[in-house]
């Protein structure tokens, strides 16, 4: 095996480590009930739907009916509707700006920011069985990034990580299968 092979097996592996750790202290945060960190995730089917959203002139494509987990309790706790638009071919991904609105019992919330869309280049499955097309992650270090909020989120301000996968093999039809983490900080849920 070539040097530049294993070196490339060394930084992969420590990518990795640094996510799990990552993601184990956010999980562990929600476990202490410190309510400084909160990782939700989308799970399941959504299918398309085209709406129009605040600060947008032209109607998103939408994929509506995503179950909403809390990670910290394991349990579906909402739905959510997530957001394409401004799509624009980028290399060999897309760069796109991304709007989920959280749909939860005690009200809604809306987070927006810049995403990018990569194609898998090795085949992936979830542990969940779901086929994975794309690789999606969105970041910022502006602050809040929730640009609407109703109910106990009316006034509501977060930072959001997306980390997350689809399959994005039935879009032509309408359907898209998500597997996504968003890493809140500084919000409360109850």
């Amino acid at each position: 095996m070539s040097t530049w092979s294993n070196k490339v097996k060394k930084y992969f592996v420590c990518f990795l480590v640094a996510c799990v750790v990552l993601f184990s202290s956010q999980v562990i945060a929600n476990e202490n009930h410190d309510n400084s960190g909160v990782v939700l995730q989308l799970t399941g089917t959504g299918n398309e739907v085209e709406m129009f959203l605040p600060g947008l002139d032209e109607p998103a494509q939408c994929f509506e009916g995503i179950d909403v987990i809390d990670l910290a309790t394991g349990s579906i706790i909402g739905e959510a509707i997530d957001c394409l638009s401004e799509i624009e071919q980028d290399g060999r991904g897309l760069s796109l700006l991304g709007t989920t609105i959280f749909s939860l019992p005690n009200g809604e919330f809306m987070v927006r920011g810049q995403v990018t869309v990569q194609p898998t280049f090795s085949r992936m499955i979830t542990p969940e069985g779901m086929v994975v097309t794309h690789i999606t992650g969105a970041a910022t270090n502006e602050g809040n990034n929730v640009i609407e909020g109703s109910g106990a989120f009316e006034r509501v301000g977060a930072n959001a990580r997306l980390q997350g996968m689809i399959n994005a093999e039935l879009m032509d039809e309408g359907i898209v299968q998500f597997s996504c983490f968003f890493v809140f900080t500084n919000i409360n849920l109850q």
